[in-house]
């Protein structure tokens, strides 16, 4: 039953106090089997927000929903976490990222849902279903598959961990950022060595770092990242965290050292301007600022996968990636699978 636990959390400001780790579990079990009422689960969630969710609740409801998940075994990979309530201004870097990673090695999941609140943004899904359509009426020919490329996927979160969409409704009724805002990006859906995840507040810096100490990570890098996503911004520093099982270490990632640098200018943003956009910088192309924060993204995440020795390494890496036609060929394969 989830009521004895809902008492815990929701006594207020200075009475409520942290569930641990073997109550989160079970907590979240009472959940996913149904073991409440509506307002119960709201109540809770509602609690936990205003409490805000400890490093032991998080991976205590992480392991509880991974445990009713479908986890599938992806050795070295990547997975690449954003907002699954999606992107509202900003470029989806992560998306052209992904193929450069495929094209150098890199296996990558990037998890996703259709629009959540609160900013019922566009999704990875949307993205897909729009390059996906794009590829039926391009020109059939795809070049050949790099022989390292590897598999990009992108993941329907509630199809891979149903309990989610059984979440949707009350999600969708409260209307505001809940404890699965956070806990959804860190399911991996795969037994992945690499974790890139965005956040938006700084104060969670600390609980999430703890918590990632916890969950069998090579390494983790946590970026407080455009609109919470894992993506770097080139016109500005990102602060970000590089965690592993013993060790915390604070890095401040500025793309002028990097001569990414570049002023991001207002987009009214599309599923299908996204795409384009993706495209022309997987091929080399793209405006000054979107195809800096491809590179940027790519190489911070091919040094993250130990497939470069530095930052600057993995954006070189990057470049040439995209300039021998590598990662085109790796995103034109992947675009025309589906």
């Amino acid at each position: 039953m989830l009521k004895p636990y809902l008492r815990e959390v929701s006594r207020g400001r200075r009475r409520a106090r942290d569930l641990t780790y073997e109550e989160a579990v079970r907590a979240m079990d009472a959940l996913i089997r149904g073991e409440y009422t509506d307002a119960q689960a709201g109540a809770f969630l509602v609690a936990e927000r205003m409490k805000t969710e400890s490093a032991d609740e998080i991976r205590g409801f992480v392991d509880a929903l991974r445990a009713a998940s479908r986890i599938e075994p992806v050795g070295g990979g990547l997975h690449c976490a954003g907002p699954f309530d999606g992107r509202v201004r900003s470029f989806v870097a992560t998306f052209p990222a992904a193929f450069v990673l495929s094209a150098s090695g890199v296996p990558v999941t990037l998890p996703s849902c259709f629009r959540l609140p609160p900013k019922q943004g566009i999704t990875l899904l949307d993205l897909e279903r729009e390059a996906r359509g794009r590829a039926r009426t391009a020109n059939p020919k795809v070049p050949p598959l790099p022989p390292s490329a590897a598999r990009v996927r992108i993941v329907d979160a509630e199809e891979w961990c149903p309990p989610l969409a059984r979440f949707r409704p009350i999600r969708e009724e409260l209307g505001m950022r809940t404890l699965f805002n956070t806990v959804e990006k860190l399911l991996r859906f795969t037994d992945a060595s690499y974790l890139a995840v965005g956040i938006y507040h700084g104060t969670v810096f600390g609980t999430l770092a703890e918590a990632l100490k916890g969950m069998g990570l090579e390494r983790a890098l946590i970026v407080q990242g455009i609109e919470g996503s894992e993506d770097l911004p080139v016109d500005k520093r990102a602060r970000c965290l590089l965690v592993t099982a013993e060790t915390v270490e604070e890095l401040l990632v500025d793309p002028a050292g990097y001569g990414l640098s570049a002023e991001m200018p207002e987009t009214e943003w599309t599923a299908e301007r996204q795409v384009e956009t993706a495209e022309r910088a997987l091929a080399g192309g793209a405006e000054a600022p979107w195809q800096n924060m491809t590179l940027l993204n790519s190489g911070v995440r091919l040094w993250l996968a130990g497939k470069a020795e530095s930052i600057a390494a993995g954006i070189e890496t990057a470049r040439e990636t995209i300039r021998d036609g590598r990662a085109w060929a790796a995103y034109a394969a992947w675009r025309s699978a589906g």
